[in-house]
């Protein structure tokens, strides 16, 4: 599993992991399609982040392809919600 241990910075920015494998945005990306397969009767996805968690959620959703038209890539509905960033 991607670890970021470098502080808050790395994974904030969407920075790589220690391992350099992956990115925190593209961990983030990850997560979306797996919650789909694993839960099919799913009907909304809701991303949030509070404090540093909110700054990391708004860069990543204007970098991400996930919820740029307020659904996911497949079109399920998808909610960011940015708390104290």
């Amino acid at each position: 599993a991607p670890i970021w241990s470098g502080g808050v910075t790395p994974w904030v920015n969407g920075g790589l992991s220690d391992g350099k494998e992956t990115t925190s945005f593209e961990a983030l990306d990850s997560v979306i399609p797996w919650i789909q397969q694993k839960y099919v009767g799913v009907k909304k996805i809701v991303i949030t982040g509070f404090s540093a968690g909110g700054q990391m959620i708004n860069r990543w959703a204007i970098m991400s392809e996930q919820g740029a038209t307020g659904t996911t890539i497949s079109g399920l509905p998808l909610t960011i919600v940015v708390g104290s960033p």
